[in-house]
């Protein structure tokens, strides 16, 4: 295994670059793009193929990422001059980089491969991306080393600024002298009206990984085809999440809840780490965590009337309306101006059958807020409860204007119980 591992580093090292250092940006492009192949990955079960990027580390290897490979039985490659090339197999991977190591059937001629750095770039230092982003093939883009990312147990990752689009996976990321400084492997992508794709939130492989690859044994697509599952994530993807804030930007509450276990345990007398720790146990239906959480901030913040509030709330999802009132009582009683609560109180009083009580709560909370959609709502029901029909349809026509999914969900209460 050492003799093959040697024989890779060997590989890297007598591999010239053919940009000279500083090259212009034309040059360096000119220079790099030869080597850069797409890699058209096959799966059984899919009717079209996917699409990557790799680069050429010797004449019949390339390195690419794992995940192109993902699933298929076959590939092939696809040079800049037009020639194809058909995958033989895997001769390595590193599934916690995400990286792979392929043999070709044949070896390519009249292309320099690659060579890779042996030290990690520093933080402004420009790079070069070369890739297939969308199915445009050979497509240069440029940007700035970012940042490095620690990842724990596994080590520096690269942030870059160079724009990406899926199937760049796999491509390199040069340095101004030709070397390879790092595989393109994934990018952020949120819903998040704040943070949204294209940003420049994108992410490599340091070149020292690939450079630690070793050679063993060929294995064929078709034998790898079944040793990833369809959901499967490299360590490092899940790692980058682990040690960066991304989960808070991104509605991520399972990894929020992972970063707030944390801020408990380094600052275990903060009520609002735990009321947000709470939040999250709540939004994933870990009911009697949010409770206990819940239960702490206000222990720790007697005064805190959102959690008081949102205590209520989780005492009733888990069919204690008697005591979700007392919490909600107390909510109000510290801030009275808190609309929901009125809200919150009307649903635990109609589920006791207090429709009285459930009424002067919707008619309290309207009274500081006419436009409230879930006061409205509960008013609806609550007139429902005590037989007046026509002023629950009023309400579904009061919702119309304000949220039509609830007055929708109004009407087929109210067409459940005819008048």
């Amino acid at each position: 295994m050492k003799a093959r591992r040697l024989l890779l580093l060997t590989l890297c090292a007598w591999a010239l670059a053919s940009a000279a250092p500083g090259a212009d940006l034309p040059d360096l492009i000119a220079a790099v793009k030869p080597a850069v192949v797409s890699v058209i990955a096959y799966d059984p079960g899919k009717a079209l193929p996917g699409l990557g990027t790799g680069w050429l580390i010797a004449p019949d290897q390339i390195v690419t990422c794992r995940h192109v490979l993902a699933g298929v039985d076959r590939a092939e490659v696809r040079l800049s001059d037009g020639r194809f090339v058909r995958v033989a197999g895997l001769l390595a991977e590193d599934r916690n980089w995400d990286l792979a190591l392929v043999r070709l059937e044949t070896e390519v001629t009249g292309i320099t491969p690659l060579k890779c750095a042996t030290t990690l770039p520093r933080e402004g230092e420009s790079v070069l991306l070369i890739g297939g982003p969308l199915g445009l093939e050979w497509t240069s883009s440029v940007g700035i080393v970012s940042a490095l990312r620690e990842l724990p147990t596994l080590g520096p990752a690269l942030q870059h600024t160079a724009a990406i689009s899926p199937g760049n996976s796999g491509g390199p990321v040069v340095n101004d002298a030709g070397e390879v400084i790092g595989v393109q492997t994934g990018t952020i992508a949120t819903d998040n009206k704040v943070v949204a794709a294209g940003q420049g939130l994108n992410f490599a492989v340091a070149a020292s990984h690939v450079l630690a690859l070793s050679a063993g044994s060929l294995r064929t697509l078709a034998d790898t085809a079944r040793d990833l599952p369809a959901n499967w994530r490299a360590t490092s993807t899940v790692l980058l999440d682990q040690a960066s804030l991304r989960p808070l930007s991104r509605g991520d509450f399972e990894g929020a809840l992972e970063f707030f276990k944390v801020a408990a345990v380094r600052d275990p007398d903060v009520a609002d780490v735990w009321l947000r720790m709470a939040i999250c146990y709540e939004q994933l239906d870990k009911l009697e965590e949010a409770g206990v959480a819940y239960l702490r901030a206000t222990t720790i913040d007697p005064d805190l009337a959102i959690a008081h509030n949102n205590l209520g709330v989780v005492s009733f999802r888990r069919g204690q309306p008697e005591e979700a009132i007392g919490h909600l009582r107390r909510a109000l009683e510290l801030d009275p101006t808190m609309v929901q609560a009125y809200a919150n109180l009307a649903d635990c009083y109609n589920a006791l059958a207090r429709y009285d009580e459930a009424l002067a709560a919707c008619q309290k909370g309207l009274s500081l807020d006419k436009r409230h959609v879930n006061l409205r709502y509960a008013l609806g029901i609550t007139y429902l409860h005590l037989g007046h029909q026509q002023l629950a349809v009023e309400q579904a026509r009061q919702l119309d204007a304000l949220d039509s999914a609830q007055a929708e969900r109004l009407r087929r209460e109210i067409a459940r119980r005819p008048g």
